[in-house]
């Protein structure tokens, strides 16, 4: 591990004087708050004498500081033992590797078993190892040929070439009778797909500081020299790549390079200390794993006549909401509160089987309601009413190796059955038999 990283648990803290050796007065303190600032997050509470992180995990640099923030989903070590201790360390690796497991299941990534156990073997911040990732699989299909398109052009030529825009012409340049106002199709690999990959490229070789990230990123950027990507169209060149049979092959990179994006890469290079952080909320990982773990194990998971129910992750194609607004003498309003339940498992005619929702939160077994917060608990009620489904399930991550699972039943004549499962992440994710044997439990149709 390079020096100057400091790695913090998710809701962990250090001590700004012993345990991070800054100052009061440290001006990196100044730079943390502008990021908190500028993320809309509060990435890190900055108290008095300590600075504790949150529910984001990722990383913040601060000029040639680190600050890495991991969850506590390691399958071996002991992050309460002292950080210069080999089980601290161990604790450190396994938690980085299982949560890369997690980003590649949750982006649809093939992780090759190679790369796996060079990221593993890798020194360096979370963000290297992401990049590492990220760098080598769009090496890896770039060599099997750069993905082009036809492009539409409008241009002004000395030739008429494709179709000529009269209209254009005589509105703009009705004096100019040399050029000639036209629209043509070219075949060019200036896509919004390319587009996103070149920024996202060029953006990561500006900040890894690492010499094998930097090599494969420079390939790239010089595959991707004939595309004009721009920020002010990033967002717009994402909302329109689609994949087909002939460019499916860049979906798991095109996932990741979307992830930097959406995870909201917040760079301040003002001052003396270039900064930047790279973090994602673990309530959004943990639900993106599960949903698509259970896509990708579904026929080893789900039994009986569940095999063969349909997976819809987030409602897709279901426009759902819990009222409408009306009006005096009118009958419909507008549709308010729109549901999106992480998992719907309908029947092949479409009939409910179980109404799944991931929750990153620790319960409590102590409670009488097992920590299960109030509001959960009336948003699935508020999915049994508009899907008339009376079996919905909640799933939490386990504290520990030693996941818990209890049921609340609803007190009325059509009793709602709500499932309440923990499921184990401190164990080797990259080994899919423990979680598939736990959610074959959690989804079993006779609970």
């Amino acid at each position: 591990m390079p020096k100057n990283v400091f790695t913090f648990t998710e809701y962990g803290s250090k001590a700004i004087q012993s345990d991070l050796g800054w100052g009061l007065n440290d001006p990196r303190l100044d730079q943390l708050e502008r990021l908190n600032n500028s993320s809309g997050n509060t990435l890190f509470t900055l108290g008095r004498k300590t600075i504790k992180a949150s529910q984001f995990v990722g990383l913040v640099r601060l000029g040639d500081t680190t600050l890495q923030i991991l969850p506590k989903i390691a399958a071996k070590g002991d992050f309460d033992k002292p950080e210069y201790t080999p089980e601290y360390q161990d604790a450190v690796r396994s938690a980085m590797h299982n949560m890369l497991v997690m980003l590649s299941v949750a982006c649809d990534l093939p992780l090759r078993a190679q790369d796996a156990a060079e990221l593993h073997s890798e020194a360096g911040d979370w963000l290297e190892i992401l990049t590492r990732l990220f760098a080598l699989e769009l090496h890896r299909q770039f060599k099997a040929g750069l993905p082009h398109a036809y492009v539409t052009i409008e241009d002004r030529l000395p030739v008429i070439r494709g179709s000529w825009l009269i209209g254009k012409q005589l509105a703009h340049h009705s004096y100019d009778r040399m050029s000639f106002d036209v629209s043509y199709d070219e075949f060019s690999p200036d896509t919004p797909l390319n587009r996103t990959f070149s920024l996202t490229v060029d953006t990561l070789w500006r900040l890894t500081q690492d010499p094998i990230n930097r090599r494969l990123l420079l390939d790239l950027r010089d595959w991707l020299a004939d595309c004009k990507p721009s920020r002010e169209t990033l967002y717009s060149d994402l909302s329109k790549v689609y994949f087909t049979r002939l460019n499916e092959r860049f979906n798991p990179a095109f996932n990741l390079a979307r992830l930097f994006w959406e995870q909201r890469l917040v760079q301040l290079s003002t001052g003396s200390l270039p900064s930047f952080s790279f973090v994602f909320d673990m309530n959004r990982l943990f639900q993106d794993f599960i949903a698509h773990f259970l896509k990708r194990h579904h026929k080893e998971i789900l039994q009986g006549a569940w095999l063969d129910g349909n997976i819809l992750l987030q409602a897709q194609g279901q426009k759902v909401h819990l009222a409408e607004r009306t009006f005096p003498g009118q009958n419909f309003g507008k549709p308010v509160f729109q549901l999106i339940p992480d998992i719907l498992l309908l029947s092949p005619l479409g009939i409910p089987y179980l109404i799944a929702d991931t929750k990153y939160k620790r319960l409590d077994s102590k409670k009488a309601d097992g920590g299960v917060a109030e509001g959960d608990m009336y948003q699935m009620l508020a999915y049994t009413r508009k899907w008339k489904c009376s079996d919905v399930l909640l799933l939490y991550p386990s504290s520990n190796a030693h996941p818990t699972q209890f049921s609340l039943q609803t007190s009325s004549e059509n009793g709602i059955n709500i499932r309440v499962v923990e499921l184990n992440l401190h164990q080797p994710l990259e080994k899919p038999a423990g979680l598939i044997k736990e959610l074959r439990m959690a989804f079993a149709p006779d609970w």
